[in-house]
């Protein structure tokens, strides 16, 4: 009975995982703002332009290059769980992301839209600095950026500002869980990567 329980548990954690995987973020957030604010009135081909662009460097690029990685490497499944093992995966993620930003300027799509990926770099960035000693959770840092955006933003797109913010912070609590079950981080790692995550939204809102 107990080891039936167990396993459903650790299913359940990575199906949650899964679900809250921390590339999705940026995508998440346009496809919330282009759906459920008054942002849901621009021209379809418009989102659409965008979040192609925002898919290509925030998932596809980065994924598939890591991917690449493991395979001319010939290393393990689950190799990321090691932090040595995370710096070359870092690098890949980090240029997407900076050209990403870089081109969306280019692109004169408006700077309340770009800094959401400028939010997800400065985050990426601190989770790979301070991979170098230690490692924090970057289920947590979505988490924690999500979060931030929802409360700096949310007044300005949405009246349903503190359902939002209870759902953010359920979403953390249940990613925070689910990863410790699944033994990839202590509940240090699951704080400061949601920390991380919130004042880098913090610091580039206030700052840039």
């Amino acid at each position: 009975m107990a080891g039936t329980t167990l396993r459903a548990l650790r299913m359940g954690a990575r199906v949650i995982s899964a679900l809250f995987n921390p590339f999705w973020f940026v995508t998440v957030m346009f496809v919330l703002m282009f759906t459920l604010t008054y942002l849901s009135m621009l021209p379809a081909f418009y989102k659409v332009y965008v979040l192609a662009v925002v898919l290509l460097f925030t998932i596809l690029i980065p994924l598939t290059a890591i991917f690449i990685h493991g395979k001319v490497l010939k290393l393990p499944k689950g190799y990321l769980s090691a932090k040595e093992n995370r710096i070359i995966p870092y690098a890949f993620t980090l240029l997407s992301y900076f050209f990403g930003y870089l081109l969306m300027q280019r692109m004169l799509i408006p700077y309340y839209m770009t800094i959401l990926l400028l939010v997800a770099l400065v985050a990426m960035l601190v989770c790979a600095l301070v991979n170098v000693k230690w490692k924090i959770s970057e289920h947590l840092t979505a988490a924690g950026a999500a979060t931030g955006v929802v409360v700096f933003y949310g007044s300005l797109f949405t009246t349903g500002v503190v359902w939002w913010l209870c759902a953010m912070i359920l979403i953390s609590g249940l990613l925070g869980t689910a990863r410790m079950v699944l033994g990839e981080h202590s509940l240090r790692q699951v704080f400061w990567g949601w920390v991380n995550g919130f004042m880098s939204c913090v610091i580039v809102l206030f700052w840039f």
